[in-house]
């Protein structure tokens, strides 16, 4: 727990200096929070745990454990209790042997004990202190008595509730919970992981989408100035240069477009944990770059432990055999042993004691709804070994699926490259020949477009990859933050 509260203590330290770091609003472009790629994980990651309810029930599941490992522990009470009564049949019928105590102050202490073959065990000691109620006019003073009380009673069920399986139910309900609990904090480390990687990739998508629009932005603008000398070279109509025009006005708006495209990617990136607008993600130049950090995760080795949404299920299928085979005594009749002693010392009158022993049987004649209860139960454990193996499967097969979707992706990419760098040559040469006047202002603009087409093309296929490459490493547990430069 201490451990626990320090890692806790270091979380929340990180994110007050992080927000109190975004809360100093900026005058001047140079005053932007700018964050790389890692700090970014770190930064969303520290916050998102420290703010889910999986931190703030951290205290609850410690307590709980706690007292699932106490489960074999005494339970102990103390009590204590004023009352006043009072009596109002004839006095003069009362003798000394007769008294008892009939109001005052009672103080006792109770425990209570389970062995793990469900031999209960319950002590009782109580002190009264009071007044014996009378008639001082019919010679029955007010007197004070003391007695001290002492009980025990073992008993020992001998037909059911008397296994292991039984009795350490609580302990075992409590550790499981305990597991549960420790496998969403790893299933939630690894979604976040996973949400905050596909959000930057959409930060990188939109940052490309605006290079690809600037770059055709240069180049429209580049075939307005040849245009124009054309014409007035007298090689070319003006209708072509009016086109040129309107082209590079389109484009510019597209590339206002784009920006606006990239500040909304930046904001859905980051407004989800600070709410300061300075913020900045730095992209990486391009979805290449990406690309080079997520590619050792196709070759790299899966994780040593089994996935946790797997374990999640194996928790589940745990709980309900265990339950299923717990209840399996449940309609046997209730048959026990017991002994029980009483003793009872008082200051006045004589002291009492008994003892007693015997055997308690009982049976429920119908009692559908305990074995409805059991039939649940088995259902429930067949269902759950069901879910648990179906699980597996799942996780299996999604791995080798987005395993053979990446290798099939890197194939597409290597001719979407190819074609490329053809169409950039056969721009090239197409704005070659129509500087020369061999070329029609059409002729560029389908080259162009045929260039800007394969440019998307890439993209796609890029993020694409960046995507399913994203996936794959949640199945493979891949921890982001130990793996990126």
């Amino acid at each position: 727990m201490i451990e626990h509260e320090a890692a806790m203590s270091k979380q929340w330290t990180f994110c007050i200096a992080l927000a109190g770091a975004l809360s100093i609003l900026p005058s001047q472009a140079q005053n932007v929070q700018s964050l790389d790629l890692a700090s970014y994980l770190e930064a969303t990651l520290q916050y998102h745990l420290t703010q889910q309810e999986h931190s703030a029930l951290a205290q609850a599941e410690l307590l709980n454990l706690q007292q699932g490992r106490r489960h074999y522990w005494p339970d102990i009470t103390a009590r204590t209790g004023y009352d006043e009564v009072t009596d109002e049949a004839d006095a003069t019928l009362a003798t000394q042997a007769t008294k008892t105590i009939e109001s005052g102050v009672t103080t006792g202490l109770d425990s209570t004990w389970t062995s793990w073959l469900g031999t209960e065990v319950s002590l009782g000691v109580e002190h009264q202190y009071g007044r014996q109620l009378g008639r001082v006019s019919q010679g029955i003073p007010e007197k004070d008595l003391q007695a001290q009380n002492l009980n025990i009673e073992v008993s020992q069920p001998l037909l059911k509730h008397n296994t292991l399986g039984y009795n350490n139910l609580p302990r075992l309900r409590a550790q499981t919970q305990w597991q549960h609990y420790q496998l969403e904090g790893e299933l939630d480390r690894l979604t976040l992981l996973k949400n905050a990687m596909l959000d930057f990739t959409a930060v990188q998508e939109a940052h490309d989408q605006l290079q690809m629009e600037q770059q055709k932005l240069e180049l429209t603008r580049y075939l307005t100035e040849v245009t124009t000398a054309l014409v007035n070279e007298g090689r070319s109509l003006s209708i072509d240069r009016d086109l040129a025009h309107l082209d590079a006005l389109r484009q510019e708006l597209r590339v206002a477009e784009a920006e606006v495209t990239v500040r909304r990617s930046q904001q859905t990136l980051t407004l989800s944990w600070v709410r300061n607008a300075n913020v900045h993600v730095e992209p990486l130049p391009s979805t290449s770059s990406l690309l080079d950090r997520l590619l050792p995760v196709l070759n790299g080795e899966p994780s040593r432990s089994v996935h946790p949404e797997y374990r999640q299920q194996q928790l589940q299928l745990d709980v309900a055999q265990r339950e299923e085979r717990a209840g399996r005594r449940d309609r046997w009749p209730d048959l026990s042993v017991f002994y029980r002693y009483e003793k009872n010392y008082r200051d006045v009158l004589p002291d009492a004691e008994s003892q007693a022993w015997g055997l308690r049987f009982s049976y429920a004649l119908f009692d559908v709804s305990t074995r409805e209860q059991q039939a649940r139960r088995r259902a429930q454990a067949t269902i759950a070994g069901w879910n648990a193996e179906d699980r597996l499967k799942q996780l299996q097969w999604s791995i080798a699926q987005l395993q053979q979707s990446a290798e099939t992706r890197l194939d597409e990419q290597g001719l979407n490259d190819q074609g490329l760098r053809l169409s950039q040559r056969a721009l090239d040469h197409e704005l070659t020949r129509y500087r020369e006047g061999l070329a029609s202002y059409t002729d560029v603009q389908n080259r162009q477009q045929d260039f800007l087409d394969r440019q998307l093309a890439v993209l796609i296929t890029r993020v694409e990859l960046a995507r399913e490459l994203i996936e794959l490493a949640y199945y493979r547990q891949w921890d982001w933050l130990s793996r990126l430069p």
